[in-house]
């Protein structure tokens, strides 16, 4: 008996040390792929923040500065612009939030409704250029600020259906 007492003793603690092991190991590797989950939630959200701001921040600019604006002609290898004095940074923060968004978003109506939020704004930059300052039709202006709406809502129930906390089961009261 002391012999076989000797023996499970020893290999008791082993299976006990590799239960513990594996049992670890699972909760650790659940919890980074929540975490990860999480991260690209997030991602995500701020992709839908940044380029709602960046849409709105363009329109303001355009709409309540008296600055120089005009349209660039095409030609036969571009379809033309406009040159809005002063736009750089929101250009830029537009083109850094419409390329952060296409990466990450998986949802293809989001994708859709900040397309049309875009030509939305480039109707009214056109309308800027052509009208002068102060002389964007109300109609275009609605239809700009109806599109910034359309992405909210739509990229609010995208990230509602993606969340790593419902899909988890988990409710948030």
């Amino acid at each position: 008996m002391n012999a076989l007492s000797a023996v499970l003793s020893p290999l008791s603690a082993v299976i006990g040390v590799i239960i513990g092991g594996y049992i670890t190991f699972r909760s650790q590797s659940r919890q980074k792929n929540v975490e990860f989950e999480i991260a690209v939630y997030h991602r995500k959200q701020d992709a839908c923040i940044a380029l709602l701001q960046a849409v709105r921040r363009y329109r303001r600019y355009a709409m309540y500065n008296d600055v120089p604006v005009r349209e660039v002609p095409g030609n036969e290898t571009t379809k033309g612009s406009w040159a809005i004095e002063g736009s750089e940074p929101y250009i830029q923060a537009y083109d850094e939030a419409i390329s952060q968004l296409a990466i990450v978003m998986t949802s293809q109506e989001v994708v859709e409704a900040a397309r049309d939020a875009h030509w939305k704004l480039l109707k009214l930059l056109r309308s800027r250029a052509r009208d002068g300052f102060g002389q964007i039709p109300t109609e275009i202006v609605h239809a700009c600020r109806a599109a910034e709406t359309e992405f909210a809502e739509i990229s609010r129930q995208a990230l509602q259906e993606e969340s790593p906390m419902r899909r988890k089961g988990v409710r948030r009261h």
